[in-house]
């Protein structure tokens, strides 16, 4: 191959990685965010969740002190 056959070519493998490269971040992004919305289930729609979400708040208000860290 010549030179000048090797720069257009050189110039292809290049952008098609750069494109490449933005696809994969593009799709892990999205992989990402369906994820979160997967692990949020459906139940946390009830409207009995946020008497539920007081009440667990209440029990562990007075708990909220971290244990003193021992020195060795």
């Amino acid at each position: 191959m010549t030179a000048a056959a090797v720069a257009p070519l050189g110039i292809l493998i290049a952008s098609a990685s750069v494109v490449a490269y933005v696809l994969s971040f593009v799709i892990r992004l999205a992989l990402s965010r369906s994820r979160e919305f997967l692990a949020m289930p459906a139940r946390w729609n009830s409207p009995r969740i946020p008497d539920a979400m007081i009440s667990a708040l209440r029990k562990i208000e007075g708990r909220g002190e971290l244990p003193a860290r021992r020195q060795p």
